[in-house]
């Protein structure tokens, strides 16, 4: 008679066993989606802040509202912090240890540093042109731009 009550035993035992497995299995693949929709999330918030950065830096162009351009450099570029928030070269953000070739950030970019947007330009004539490039910090190409503006009598950037 004992027979009987071992085997059921057993099979229960089984069967708990197999729920248990069912059970992280549906754990792990639940888990997976959420870690997929976070990333999914950054990625939108980053290139929300990437179009506003690339539209601001378009705006600001064609208003002639650069700060600290230099006209003799046909390069213009704008840092951020990992909040979305300028980064100004006298800061003390910007002077932080790391800035440099030796820091492994392009440009010489400050640790800080969560995106950078970097502007070229282009004359013809009486039409000045802007390639504006969104960069996360490992250089990786977020959002681009063109942006132009007529100026009468071609000066002026």
């Amino acid at each position: 008679m004992s027979q009987p009550q071992r085997s059921r035993s057993t099979l229960f035992l089984m069967e708990l066993i197999l729920a248990v497995i069912i059970f992280t299995v549906c754990c792990a693949i639940c888990v997976g989606l959420f870690l997929r929709a976070n990333a999914l999330a950054n990625d939108s918030t980053t290139l929300n802040h990437a179009v506003f950065a690339a539209e601001s830096c378009a705006e600001a162009f064609r208003a002639d509202a650069l700060k600290n351009y230099d006209a003799a450099d046909d390069t213009y570029i704008v840092i951020y912090d990992h909040e979305w928030q300028v980064i100004d070269q006298g800061s003390d953000a910007y002077a932080a240890d790391g800035v440099g070739e030796g820091s492994g950030r392009q440009h010489g970019l400050p640790l800080e540093c969560e995106a950078y947007v970097r502007m070229t330009f282009e004359q013809q004539d009486f039409v000045h042109k802007a390639h504006i490039a969104v960069y996360t910090q490992d250089g990786d190409v977020v959002f681009e731009l063109n942006a132009a503006k007529y100026v009468p009598g071609g000066h002026g950037i």
